[in-house]
């Protein structure tokens, strides 16, 4: 009797390529810095906003094709840009995907295995590049010479 794996694994995808997850990791949090002061009980905190949410998975593709499947998937997963990424228990959103890993011993007949890293995608340029702030501090140099400008 032969197994069928695309049953036997929770369905997910990435940039609408479908594959089968065995098992995922979620992660996140917040960035918090602590300081411990010197004769103080009580640490300073001060919280520096959320962790980009990661996701770790090991990823079957499991078909009569699965070796062209792989060829695809590998470059797929190693392709510029964020993308849609569907997984278990209502997790969907943007991610980018910053790492996978193909074990050859994973592999068995009829199917390949991969270890997967995505990181939500977030912003996709600088918030502050040079270009938005650059005016910003020429007009308050300025401002600040004509306010000095009369003491000299």
């Amino acid at each position: 009797m032969t197994r069928d794996w695309t049953t036997a694994f929770w369905p997910a995808s990435f940039k609408g390529f479908p594959f089968h997850v065995d098992t995922d990791e979620l992660s996140g949090g917040r960035r918090v810095s602590v300081a411990e002061v010197a004769y103080r009980d009580d640490p300073i905190t001060e919280d520096f906003g959320g962790r980009a949410t990661q996701i770790l998975a090991t990823a079957y593709l499991a078909s009569e094709f699965v070796d062209g499947q792989s060829i695809g998937f590998t470059a797929l997963l190693g392709s510029r840009g964020p993308g849609l990424l569907t997984m278990p228990l209502g997790i969907q959103g943007l991610y980018r995907c910053v790492g996978f890993n193909r074990a050859r011993e994973k592999d068995r007949n009829g199917y390949m295995a991969f270890d997967l890293q995505f990181i939500e995608a977030g912003l996709s340029g600088v918030p502050f590049a040079a270009g938005a702030i650059v005016p910003r501090l020429s007009h308050l140099v300025s401002a600040g010479r004509a306010a000095l400008g009369g003491l000299f």
